[in-house]
């Protein structure tokens, strides 16, 4: 054995959450890009209210991609029982497994302080011992690594004592994930489909059987929240939004930068679901006024997370005009996206 790499993608679409961006390099990597295409459209949030009542919105598929992905979890027993990670993953690798790996980025990247976060393990260099991962830059973009053996099996190990002994650590009961792609479909865009989801997101409704709090493989999210929390499902998000930007104005919460980035991952990705909706109909979608409606709304919410992204990173004034601002996009993206359902239905 000289080198193990198996297909991944680097994809940018969605990035906000590594749990559901990693996957997706999987995903795209090996050939459901149709699966892909179709997906994304449906929003939901809620406030975890055992965890200081901070506000999630996320993409109902971040954790779909089991649709096209057989995953086996590795628990924490299971976990503990390896000393040396690295001898597990080049044995899944040469099985055909990637694995999403939590370990404790402090070792491999000099940091101060023990972060547990995921890198995807795609592959292996015998030659120079290095795996070949997916993850996280200090810069937040998302891009390919390369982590000495032994490094990895040190950041292995010290992960599971930061879950075994820290409070901050302990409520995880996994730290692998092995995932198996199955064969791609092949079948073209089913452009129904998509439209159906774009008008549950626009009534709002959870698909049926729709469990908001499945996927997180790693630890219980339903502990994390009682049953008298409101999920919120499509436009309503925008509620917990503007909820969010309040808290934080008042001093109430933490502003979260994630809550305005991943509603500008989704318009980006409605807007690209536009486009292949438009041209699966044989329309040009640089020339459909809806089309260039909405990417002009892209762009309103843009300029909206790169204020909140200021106020995160650069110590800039509050967006104090976030919440007017998002209630005006919910109301525009509602009538764009009816309009371009009763056109094409």
């Amino acid at each position: 054995m000289s080198t193990i790499r198996l297909p991944i993608r680097l994809q940018r679409s969605f990035n906000n959450y590594a749990s559901g961006a990693l996957s997706l390099c999987v995903v795209l990597g090996t050939g459901h890009n149709t699966w892909f295409q179709e997906h994304f459209v449906e929003l939901h949030s809620y406030q975890i209210d055992r965890d200081g009542g901070v506000f999630w919105i996320d993409f109902n598929d971040t954790y779909a991609y089991r649709e096209v992905l057989v995953t086996h979890q590795l628990d924490l027993f299971e976990a503990d029982r390896i000393t040396k990670v690295s001898s597990y993953l080049i044995d899944a690798l040469d099985a055909g497994s990637y694995v999403i790996v939590f370990v404790d980025q402090s070792r491999l990247r000099a940091t101060p302080q023990p972060f547990l976060h995921e890198l995807l393990i795609f592959g292996y260099d015998a030659l120079d011992n290095v795996f070949l991962a997916v993850g996280f830059d200090d810069e937040r973009p998302i891009r390919e690594l390369t982590v000495p053996a032994a490094a990895l099996d040190s950041a292995y190990r010290s992960g599971i004592e930061q879950i075994k002994y820290s409070a901050r650590w302990n409520k995880m009961t996994a730290v692998a994930q092995r995932l198996e792609p199955c064969v791609a479909s092949g079948a073209p865009l089913n452009v129904a489909a998509l439209l159906e989801r774009m008008t549950r997101y626009l009534r709002p409704e959870s698909p049926t059987g729709f469990d908001p709090y499945d996927g997180y493989w790693w630890y219980s999210r339903r502990s994390q929240v009682s049953d008298a929390v409101r999920v919120k499902y499509g436009l309503e998000v925008y509620d917990d939004a503007r909820a969010h930007v309040r808290a934080a104005r008042d001093g109430l919460l933490r502003y979260d930068y994630r809550l305005i980035h991943i509603l500008a991952e989704h318009k980006r990705m409605v807007l690209d679901r536009m486009g292949l909706a438009l041209a699966a109909a044989g329309a040009d979608p640089g020339t459909d006024d809806l089309f260039s409606a909405y990417r002009s709304l892209v762009a309103d919410v843009n300029r909206i997370r790169l204020a909140g992204l200021k106020f995160s990173t650069q110590n800039a004034q509050f967006p104090d005009g976030q919440t007017a601002a998002l209630a005006a996009v919910a109301s525009t993206e509602a009538k764009l996206l009816n309009a371009f359902i009763d056109a094409h239905d």
